[in-house]
C-alpha cells in the first residue's frame, strides 16, 4: 500500500512494515515544503519555476500543488520529458496552473519562487539558470546540497535575493521518514547539527551495475554511459553472473531516472521506479 501522496507522486522513498503490512510514503514534498516554512516563505497563491523534470521534480510538482501553488511553469532541456511529466500531474493538480517554459520564456522571468532540481550546479562551472537573464524573481531555491552554495545561489546571494539549498530538504525528508517509521517527532536539533557539522565528509555518491561499482560523474553523456553499460553487461554475462538487478543511489537531481530509462531500454526490460526503495 501506498499513501495518496506518494501515489500522487508515482515514487516512495520509506516504506514501514506496520503488523505484517507494508506502506510507503514519500517524503521529499513534505521536507522542502518544511524547510520553505522556516524561511517564512508561504508557497499559497504564489507562481512558481521549476528547472528540471526529473525523480525530484515529481515530488516537487506534487507537495507545491497541495500547498496551494497558483501557477507552476516547467522548463527542462528535453522539452518532451517536461511536457510528459505536465501530461501525468495536469490531472492530479486541477487547482493549479501547469505550463512548459521554451528556452525563450527564460528570459525576464517572473515568479515567487525559482526551484533548481537538475544536477546542474554539483560541479564547478556549471549554473542551472542565469539570474542576469531574470525579470523579477523573489526566491531562489536549489535543492543540491553539496556543494552547500551552488553558483546559482552564489548569485542570488550577490544580486540580493533571498534563497537557500537543499540542506533544509535534506533534513526534514528524514525528519518526516523518522515520524513515518516510529509515531515520534524526529530529534530534528540533533540531525541539524550532524549535518552541518563542520567535519563531516562529503557524501560520496556511487552507480553499482552489476558487479561493478562506478561513480556517476565519470559518465559525461548518454552515448559514453550506453557504452560502459554494454561492456559491464556483456563481461557480466561471460562470466555467466546475471545482471538484472540494479541499485541506483545518490541525492536528487543528480538524474538517477534518467539512468534508470537508460538501463531499462539497453536491457529491453520494463520499467518500475521507486525512490529510495527498501532493499530487504
Amino acid at each position: 500500500d501506498v499513501t495518496p501522496l506518494a501515489l500522487k507522486v508515482g515514487a516512495v522513498n520509506t516504506i514501514v512494515n506496520r503488523e505484517g503490512r507494508l506502506i510507503g510514503t514519500n517524503t521529499d514534498a513534505a521536507g522542502f515544503l518544511r524547510s520553505l516554512k522556516e524561511t517564512d516563505f508561504s508557497p499559497a497563491g504564489k507562481s512558481v519555476v521549476l528547472l528540471g523534470a526529473g525523480g525530484s521534480a515529481r515530488s516537487l510538482l506534487a507537495g507545491l500543488s497541495e500547498a496551494g501553488v497558483q501557477r507552476i511553469g516547467i522548463w527542462n532541456r528535453t522539452i518532451a520529458r517536461a511536457e510528459k511529466l505536465m501530461d501525468e500531474f495536469k490531472e492530479g493538480c486541477r487547482e493549479t496552473e501547469l505550463k512548459i517554459l521554451q528556452d525563450d520564456k527564460l528570459d525576464n522571468l517572473s515568479c515567487d519562487l525559482l526551484i533548481n532540481s537538475t544536477s546542474a550546479g554539483m560541479k564547478e562551472g556549471e549554473i542551472s539558470y542565469d539570474l542576469n537573464r531574470a525579470g523579477s524573481i523573489s526566491w531562489v531555491s536549489d535543492i543540491i546540497y553539496n556543494p552547500p552554495q551552488t553558483p546559482l545561489l552564489h548569485q542570488a546571494e550577490a544580486m540580493g535575493i533571498p534563497n537557500q539549498n537543499g540542506i533544509g530538504m535534506l533534513l526534514h525528508q528524514g525528519c518526516e521518514a523518522f515520524r513515518f517509521w516510529t509515531g515520534h517527532e524526529a530529534p530534528i536539533e540533533v540531525m541539524r547539527e550532524e549535518l552541518l557539522s563542520p567535519g563531516r565528509e562529503p557524501i560520496e555518491v556511487e552507480l553499482e551495475i552489476g558487479l561493478r561499482p562506478r561513480r556517476l560523474d565519470e559518465f559525461v553523456g548518454q552515448t559514453e554511459l550506453k557504452g560502459h553499460l554494454r561492456v559491464m553487461l556483456a563481461a557480466a554475462r561471460e562470466r555467466g553472473q546475471a545482471a538484472d538487478h540494479f541499485l541506483f543511489a545518490g541525492p536528487p537531481g543528480l538524474g538517477k531516472t534518467t539512468l534508470a530509462h537508460i538501463v531499462a531500454a539497453e536491457m529491453g526490460a520494463e520499467l518500475q521506479i521507486t525512490s529510495g526503495p527498501a532493499l530487504e
